[in-house]
């Protein structure tokens, strides 16, 4: 099953419900990533300020960075969901159900990171989307870094409905 979500990133997506914006893409959110772990290795504490930021750099189009420590089971920093900073990741789970952040954290250990599939709501918006984020440990630190493209064409219901039971 992972194995075909590569192949899947590449595909187009559909446009989110505000014609004007555009999605973010898979590369720019590997870009954003390598651009969060290389500000947390510098300066940790000004790296989690600027990644915590909801008017930063690390929030862009209709998505966002966030930043977790599996060691410490916690939400670091999510500027588009400051509610969830401070919970436990492992048991962080998704709106179709899956335990989402224990996937998350068991993925980001992959020395070149890893593309896991969650079903969330996009910033702005009111109902979950199928979003893919990229993750990847902070070597050196407890950290994991990951943000994600969403594809406004595959919500939850419709996947299931398409798909079976999704398994």
């Amino acid at each position: 099953m992972r194995r075909l979500l590569t192949p899947l990133l590449f595909g187009a997506l559909a446009m989110p419900a505000l014609a004007d914006d555009e999605p973010a893409g898979v590369f720019e959110v590997v870009a954003k990533v390598e651009k969060a772990i290389a500000l947390l290795r510098e300066d940790e504490k000004q790296a989690l300020e600027a990644l915590g930021d909801p008017d930063g750099d690390f929030v862009w189009k209709d998505t966002y960075v966030f930043v977790v420590d599996c060691e410490a089971d916690r939400i670091v920093s999510d500027p588009a969901f400051p509610e969830l900073v401070g919970g436990n990741i492992r048991q962080l789970v998704d709106f179709a159900g899956h335990p989402f952040g224990a996937e998350l954290c068991h993925m980001a250990s992959a020395p070149a990171g890893s593309w896991i599939e969650s079903y969330w709501v996009p910033p702005g918006q009111d109902e979950p989307v199928r979003k893919l984020s990229y993750v990847r440990s902070v070597h050196g630190t407890s950290f994991q870094v990951g943000a994600g493209v969403y594809d406004y064409a595959m919500t939850q219901p419709r996947r299931y409905s398409e798909f079976g039971d999704g398994a």
